[in-house]
């Protein structure tokens, strides 16, 4: 599931919209999963947004940011595409 998740956010990703897939691992800390065992504990789906961000954070403060730039057509004059400036 998780190679597969990792193909869909590369697949979708995209200057103006970006798409990232995190694997974070609890080491098996009982505190942030639920009594399944499975799924994550209130306390384990706080400290995975805190991951997230934390990441995201760091993402984006190396990134320059996006402004988009004109339209322009294909050679074949049958699609059209932006383009972006970092």
């Amino acid at each position: 599931l998780d190679v597969a998740l990792a193909r869909v956010a590369a697949r979708l990703d995209a200057p103006a919209r970006p798409v990232r897939h995190y694997r974070f691992a609890f080491d098996g800390a009982r505190e942030f999963f639920a009594r399944d065992g499975f799924h994550p504990s209130a306390r384990g789906y706080a400290r995975w947004a805190e991951l997230i961000a934390a990441r995201y954070a760091h993402e984006s403060a190396r990134r320059p940011r996006y402004r988009e730039g004109e339209e322009t057509s294909s050679r074949a004059g049958r699609a059209t595409e932006k383009t972006y400036t970092y």
